[in-house]
């Protein structure tokens, strides 16, 4: 019989054999060579951080023959198991992640194996995109047309950032290819995108209809409200990271060098405070100091970009000369840390039967469909987003003890291993949070992990928030389907049964154990106080920032494809300034 414990070292087992499995290199043919760079090379361009973003910029540049682009990765190849898009699971905590952590700061996370909220960050090719659960939402068109007012910029609106969303892509999804919302695509792009077709999924979002709710074919045309079966970055049977869709397609380029598993540790400024170029630390230990004619662009995340800039002077003065580091520019880098936190809970569905489609490691690991709902029924942006996986009891655990991490008794109590239904792990997700954590240096070895208070529930506001979300979720227990299943609720926190069920207490309690966040982590570099609408660094010259920390705000959804659009706009944004024609 499968418990939490047992499954969590089936999957630590697992990825002991992948490590094993790595030494094969069975796909090196898809990545860019390492790069053979001397002390002392200059470059046009510079991007640091091979990720979501560093992808896309290290690609689009890379197009025009007459320059040469260096990027640099802390990580090195994406493993096999990345290219599977149903074994997310084994890539958190592996030496591709950056394991970072949370400092306690004051939140007493009662449920979790550990007393500290552990982050998943990408250290790899592709960065998080190598590992994510390939969920495509693109927000909500008030938030770009809210960081435009906060750039001042308005290229950051809606209407202006939706060519860059679709310059991307290339829809494969037969059906939406068939509707006019095919529009909102481009069919050409580098990254695929498709649907979870899996049936089970129409039945409850038939359930959601039956409450009042609009059931859609996508999220990323006109229909903001609503449900729908997943949209994914899945092409056939791989993942669509940006790794394997913008470096690959990329490597053979004679214009572009990688250099992977090299840590830049700092920014060099010359005269009049112009990024000139950067300190590399090797894996063998070297320290290189490369130059650029043009640029130094910055896109290694929303923890280690503000880590860079503070190491090379550009941060919160105070704070940076505690550190013993002299200040270049005084500017709120690292502030204004943001996440999506979900509440989890897990209620029984129907019997597997033995016509019912096994699990592959191509798609998601659970049948999967989001929604996003207004409590004002006559507003038309959503208050909150539902994330849902449909598996089985034994994957349920999985994801509880071994993904969110929560304590072996905890996942015991949401399923019986022996159950024989189907499960629905649902994700309540505050997508317009109000707590705001920051990034500050530990020390200044660049060696040393950032240090990250999360703040969560700094504003309590939020927990309130919650309430309202998950009790207005509720109602689909009542609908026709469940109860013709009988589905009832996981009690997974006995200590909250001192309060009423379903009351504000009772879920305030339920609240401060089983939630989590998501590491959709955004918004420690953004435009506005930090950045220009361009994503210059403020106060300094030849400086660009290009990653989720741009936002001003975390997106009203899972964030990965509006850092794509980010990376394009951003490479646009640098052909213009540097008057360079593909």
């Amino acid at each position: 019989m499968l418990v939490a414990s047992t499954g969590f070292k089936f999957l630590e087992t697992l990825q002991a054999a992948l490590r094993v499995l790595a030494i094969l290199n069975l796909n090196k043919y898809l990545w860019p060579q390492q790069a053979l760079v001397q002390d002392g090379a200059t470059f046009d361009f510079i991007v640091v951080g091979a990720g979501t973003a560093g992808s896309v910029i290290a690609n689009r540049l890379s197009e025009i023959e007459s320059i040469n682009v260096l990027l640099i990765e802390a990580g090195g190849d994406p493993p096999f198991e990345s290219d599977l898009p149903g074994l997310p699971l084994l890539m958190k905590r592996s030496r591709y992640d950056w394991n970072y952590t949370a400092i306690n700061d004051g939140y007493e996370d009662v449920c979790h194996l550990k007393p500290y909220f552990e982050f998943t960050l990408g250290k790899m090719l592709g960065g998080t995109s190598s590992l994510n659960y390939m969920i495509y939402h693109r927000g909500q068109p008030r938030d770009f047309d809210s960081w435009a007012e906060v750039a001042g910029d308005d290229t950051w609106k809606w209407k202006n950032v939706l060519p860059y969303f679709r310059k991307s892509v290339r829809l494969e999804d037969e059906e939406l290819l068939k509707t006019i919302d095919k529009e909102f695509y481009e069919t050409n792009g580098y990254l695929g995108v498709t649907r979870d077709h899996r049936t089970i999924i129409d039945k409850v979002l038939d359930a959601y209809g039956e409450l009042g709710n609009e059931i859609v074919l996508d999220f990323n045309q006109n229909h903001r409200l609503g449900f729908a079966a997943q949209t994914v970055t899945i092409s056939g049977r791989d993942r669509q990271g940006s790794a394997n869709t913008f470096l690959s397609t990329a490597k053979d380029r004679k214009n572009l060098h990688v250099l992977k598993h090299a840590m830049v540790t700092k920014i060099i400024f010359g005269e009049d405070k112009r990024a000139i170029g950067v300190e590399v630390q090797t894996q063998d230990g070297k320290i290189l100091n490369l130059k650029t004619k043009k640029e130094v662009i910055v896109s290694a995340g929303t923890f280690n970009t503000p880590k860079l800039l503070m190491l090379s002077g550009i941060g919160p003065a105070d704070h940076l000369k505690s550190k013993g580091i002299e200040v270049i520019s005084d500017l709120p880098v690292g502030e204004n840390l943001q996440d999506h936190v979900s509440v989890i809970i897990v209620n029984s569905l129907e019997e597997i039967k033995d016509s019912f489609p096994q699990p592959t490691p191509y798609e998601l690991p659970g049948a999967s469909y989001s929604g996003f709902v207004a409590l004002n029924k006559s507003s038309n942006y959503p208050d909150y987003q539902v994330t849902t996986f449909m598996a089985t009891p034994q994957m349920i655990l999985l994801y509880c003890s071994f993904g969110f991490r929560f304590k072996d008794e905890i996942c015991d109590a949401m399923v019986k291993s022996d159950d024989t239904r189907l499960h629905a792990y649902n994700e309540i997700i505050n997508i317009n949070p109000i707590s705001r954590g920051k990034v500050l240096l530990k020390s200044n070895d660049p060696l040393d992990d950032p240090v990250v208070y999360n703040g969560f529930f700094s504003n309590k506001q939020d927990v309130e928030n919650l309430i309202d979300y998950i009790q207005d979720n509720s109602a689909i227990l009542n609908t026709t389907y469940h109860r013709s299943i009988n589905s009832t609720m996981s009690d997974v926190y006995p200590k909250c049964n001192e309060f009423e069920l379903g009351s504000r207490d009772y879920w305030r309690c339920y609240i401060m154990c089983v939630s989590s966040g998501l590491s959709h982590l955004t918004s420690t570099c953004p435009m506005g106080n930090v950045l220009d609408g361009r994503l210059k660094v403020h106060g300094v010259k030849g400086l660009r920032v290009a990653d989720a920390s741009v936002m001003p705000t975390v997106t009203r959804g899972n964030p990965y494809a509006s850092v794509i659009m980010i990376g394009e706009k951003a490479a646009d944004f640098i052909k213009e300034d540097h008057n360079l024609v593909s």
